[in-house]
């Protein structure tokens, strides 16, 4: 089974991971959430707001983490593939890979 791997698409998509990254970071839901909570205080719905507005931060937060791990992961993916067919080549010539970049 064959596969390429062209890094270019994976600064890309790491890019574009990095932009969703942002806007999911902007997102203010939990404050608008919390305000129902105000605007209702003592009620039940208050105290599910709450809840609600907890939850969403916590998934934001761990979802921000993944998603900034993946974005870095695939970023040195790519700059691995780049030295190894760096190397590649180096190697069928004879070269040193510095004197191939």
């Amino acid at each position: 089974m064959d596969f390429e791997v062209i890094a270019d698409d994976l600064d890309v998509a790491a890019q574009r991971l990095d932009e969703a990254v942002d806007q999911v970071r902007a997102a203010a839901y939990p404050a608008a959430i919390r305000g129902i909570a105000a605007a209702l205080s003592g009620s039940a719905s208050a105290a599910a707001a709450r809840s609600c507005a907890t939850s969403f931060t916590t998934s934001k937060t761990a979802w921000l983490s993944a998603a900034e791990g993946h974005s870095s992961a695939m970023t040195e993916s790519a700059t691995a593939y780049r030295q190894a067919d760096e190397a590649a080549v180096a190697s069928l010539w004879g070269l040193e890979a510095a004197e191939v970049g």
